[in-house]
């Protein structure tokens, strides 16, 4: 279930807060009950800037492959837990020229427990995936837009920096695997 209350307080204020409730039950093992609370309020001072700040809270079940596949190089556990995500976000957002050029930024704080990851170190008979325990990590991402009638470019640049880690591999302040900087540019085109 999910309910959510949006409220406008006076002209520049909007307050929104959600709660959603899951029960899953699974197939073997304990059944899943989280609460999932989400809080917002934006500040509108006028047309051209708006700034956001966020709190929520969610979860994922462990996926199912992971938990029943057999195959040895894909094997699971039946004991994976669901992954739990806590994030803090401020998202000022700025326009220009007639809302043809749109800055949105967000900084956000993200605190990551119990994700389900492939363990490299796993021996031939151990489950190749499990728990892991926490990653704290910061990050800002910007993106940029560029809109006309008939065509619209964005560019997305995203950093994350790593504060803290426990039972997952990282390097300095860097996911293994995992680009830091992560960056992307589109073009779409109605030629018509």
């Amino acid at each position: 279930t999910f309910g959510q209350i949006k409220h406008r307080l006076g002209d520049n204020i909007i307050i929104n807060m959600g709660l959603r409730y899951d029960e899953k039950k699974r197939h073997e093992g304990e059944n899943i009950r989280s609460v999932s609370p989400r809080l917002s309020a934006v500040w509108i001072p006028n047309n051209n800037f708006d700034i956001k700040a966020s709190y929520s809270q969610s979860f994922v079940d462990a996926p199912y492959w992971y938990r029943y596949n057999s195959l040895a190089s894909y094997s699971g556990s039946r004991d994976l837990k669901p992954e739990y995500l806590k994030s803090l976000q401020l998202s000022p957002s700025f326009k220009f020229f007639d809302n043809r050029l749109i800055s949105n930024s967000n900084i956000f704080y993200n605190q990551l427990n119990d994700f389900v990851y492939r363990d490299p170190k796993a021996k031939a008979t151990e489950p190749k995936y499990r728990n892991a325990g926490s990653l704290n990590s910061v990050g800002f991402e910007q993106e940029l837009a560029f809109i006309e009638k008939n065509y619209q470019l964005r560019g997305n640049l995203t950093y994350q920096y790593v504060l803290n880690g426990k039972d997952y591999p990282i390097t300095g302040n860097s996911i293994n695997n995992v680009p830091s900087l992560i960056s992307n540019l589109i073009f779409d085109v109605n030629p018509f």
